[in-house]
């Protein structure tokens, strides 16, 4: 509502399930300024045809490639190939993403040494549920690598660390910040702004922001 009222903005909504597609249509039909078409669409294997030779496109995503664990950097090469110049706006739980450290963990999770990793962890949870037990204590956490305090509110590393072993947990994205740095390094598109963990109710899934242009829009 916020864009002039002769500006005749045409909205494409991208989902996976028929429900959904259902829920999206009948949602537009509540309001019938709204021009909006609904799209089968797969992030695994996308395809934006329906954009071909579009300009002065805005691709946006809320807590939506949080659910896939290893983003195709197709994704984005589609995004491109397909629209003459667009800028992408992404609210996803990418903040972790933005410390090497814990990327690196999670690529270790990941590697050869994850299924090690995670029943070390699994061990550990149950050794500590029987010492809870036994002692009446309260050693076991909800879920391991997790820590949270109330000092740490408003502290972005200590946020970054619990949604780093919330996203292993979840199999939540691991990869969507790191993609789009590579491809700018590329000279594919230019990453214009980063805004770390700036909102969140959930301190497990802080959403960043992440704002693109493709190259004739930097």
């Amino acid at each position: 509502r916020a864009l002039p009222q002769d500006y005749a903005a045409t909205y494409h909504a991208c989902e996976l399930t028929e429900t959904g597609r259902v829920a999206t249509e009948r949602l537009a039909s509540l309001d019938g300024g709204w021009n909006v078409h609904v799209h089968a669409f797969n992030y695994y294997e996308p395809d934006l045809s329906f954009l071909e030779g579009s300009e002065r496109v805005l691709f946006f995503t809320v807590h939506s490639i949080e659910q896939i664990p290893v983003l195709g950097r197709n994704l984005f090469d589609e995004m491109l190939r397909c629209t003459a110049s667009c800028h992408g706006f992404h609210l996803e739980p990418f903040g972790w993403q933005d410390d090497p450290a814990l990327l690196r963990q999670s690529e270790r999770y990941r590697g050869a040494m994850g299924p090690f990793l995670r029943w070390k962890a699994k061990v550990a949870r149950k050794l500590a549920r029987q010492i809870d037990r036994i002692c009446r204590t309260s050693l076991k956490r909800p879920f391991a690598g997790v820590d949270v305090r109330k000092r740490d509110l408003g502290r972005t590393e200590r946020v970054s660390l619990n949604a780093a072993a919330w996203s292993r947990r979840q199999d939540y994205n691991t990869n969507g910040l790191p993609l789009l740095r590579s491809l700018q390094a590329e000279g594919l598109l230019t990453v214009e702004g980063v805004d770390v963990n700036t909102y969140g109710i959930n301190p497990f899934t802080p959403t960043t922001l992440v704002a693109w242009a493709s190259v004739q829009q930097a």
